[in-house]
């Protein structure tokens, strides 16, 4: 079964071989009516064979065209005219000689321009491939090239041995017992077999030659994915090795302080209870119940981290007033904001938003702490919210030193542990600030992070929750109950 691309070549080599000698014939006819001598003529025919070798790209067709020309220049030319017959044996061997040459012409222009062509298909293949790091748009541009260059469809198909490997192919493939096969052999990558849908024809020695280059270069650049995924591989494992040292380290501190705090306040109560005044115990117990709440907070962003991670939360969107969610925030960072002036910025009319209270609640209570752990003795911090075009604005702006530009652009990445100066209370795994990034993203909106601008210091953080819901979630399922 031949191809339907093989088939179009063929008659496009057909229609040039015949279009060539009568174009030469016709030329050859012309000059001969202004004087020329045969010579000059076979000399028309021989351009005719160089031109018709190198636009076919075959040996054949060259062939072909010259022994085509010998007879149109027999019957035009050699005595006797208009017809076959060859009577005069300087013309015979004219007819010899240039047959001779033209053979040699045409099949050396033709292996030339063949060699030029492949050299360039390659030179185009190798470009490709070595942009491409995924086996999967490797498998894809080598078979289109392959289709492309031999005329037939292709199909790559895993090895036995590989079960996790799926097969891909190029529109027309047909199974055929006698179709052509590749190995595709990397020293790291998973073996595969590449099938030429040739349906028994034969192939030229370069067009094999050219296929067996192609798959080499595609086995090549297998090998070279193969490399870049296990680095990557290798990169990712050091990378949440760093990042499970950094957060142990810095969730021992932030677990440690509480704790200290906490034993060693109950220590005093009970050792020194007879001599402590009702104050003195009313402050020992206030600093208990506040290091209880930091050290509740920090258990709570890790189990809200864990859920996140494990795309465990979903969403309870019911209309929740903005104000009532301020001030619900306000509350219960109230222990963090106790030595902080906080104002609060209501919406002077009633404003609603669809989301999940609890969770934003969360995300301003971090936003509330974050401003007061980084902002400074005696700092104060604004929360407010406003209708925009999007949706629900919320805004924490405090008056502290402000984000150092070199954390901004990691600022919500997590596991951030920043010092500047302030002892123990300055440290921190940076827990909240994800989890806030991440219950924006679940409710399609975002978190964005700046310095204020001068004169004033300090930062600004903006939540932007959409005021209608999206049909899909960043790392969270909806709630079916929700959306009725």
């Amino acid at each position: 079964m031949r191809h339907p691309v093989n088939c179009r070549r063929q008659v496009i080599r057909i229609v040039t071989v015949v279009l060539t000698v009568i174009l030469t014939s016709l030329l050859s006819l012309l000059t001969a009516q202004l004087g020329a001598a045969k010579e000059n003529v076979l000399m028309i025919y021989l351009v005719g064979v160089l031109a018709a070798a190198v636009i076919t790209h075959s040996c054949l067709y060259g062939a072909i065209t010259s022994v085509c020309s010998v007879l149109a220049f027999n019957f035009f030319f050699a005595d006797p005219v208009h017809s076959l017959l060859v009577r005069n044996g300087q013309d015979a061997l004219l007819v010899v000689f240039f047959l001779a040459a033209a053979l040699i012409c045409g099949t050396v222009s033709s292996r030339l321009r063949t060699q030029t062509l492949l050299a360039r298909r390659m030179h185009r293949l190798t470009g490709q491939l070595l942009m491409l790091t995924d086996e999967a748009e490797i498998l894809q541009t080598g078979m289109v090239f392959i289709s492309h260059v031999s005329g037939y469809p292709c199909r790559i198909e895993p090895n036995h041995s590989d079960p996790t490997g799926q097969a891909a192919e190029t529109p027309g493939y047909f199974p055929h017992p006698e179709n052509m096969r590749f190995p595709l052999r990397g020293r790291g990558s998973a073996s595969r077999t590449l099938l030429l849908a040739t349906g028994g024809a034969r192939i030229s020695r370069a067009g094999r030659t050219q296929l067996t280059n192609a798959v080499y270069q595609i086995s090549i650049a297998l090998d070279r994915a193969f490399i870049y995924s296990e680095r990557e591989k290798i990169r990712l494992r050091m990378e949440s090795e760093r990042l499970k040292n950094t957060l142990l380290r810095s969730l021992s501190h932030d677990i440690r302080t509480p704790l200290t705090a906490i034993s060693g306040a109950a220590g005093v109560i009970m050792d020194d209870r007879g001599n402590l005044t009702a104050e003195e115990i009313r402050s020992l117990a206030c600093d208990i119940w506040e290091k209880a709440d930091t050290f509740s907070r920090t258990v709570r962003n890790i189990l809200d981290l864990t859920r996140i991670t494990d795309q465990a939360m979903r969403l309870n969107r019911t209309p929740e007033a903005v104000d009532d969610l301020l001030h619900e925030a306000a509350q219960r960072a109230r222990a963090a904001l106790r030595d902080c002036h906080l104002t609060l910025h209501a919406p002077a009319d009633i404003l609603t938003v669809p989301v999940d209270g609890e969770l934003v609640v969360q995300a301003l209570v971090n936003l509330l702490t974050n401003a007061a752990q980084h902002g400074g003795a005696a700092c104060a911090i604004t929360l407010s919210a406003s209708q925009t075009e999007e949706g629900v604005e919320f805004c924490c702006i405090d008056n502290g030193p402000g984000i150092s530009p070199e954390i901004l652009p990691v600022l919500f990445d997590g596991l951030l542990t920043h010092a500047a100066g302030r002892g123990d209370r300055a440290r921190g795994t940076g827990l909240g600030l994800t989890i806030c990034k991440a219950i924006a993203e679940a409710h399609g909106g975002r978190i964005t992070a700046e310095n204020r601008q001068p004169p004033a210091h300090g930062a600004v953080f903006r939540m932007l929750l959409p005021d209608c819901e999206k049909e899909e979630f960043y790392g969270t399922n909806r709630n079916p109950s929700a959306s009725d």
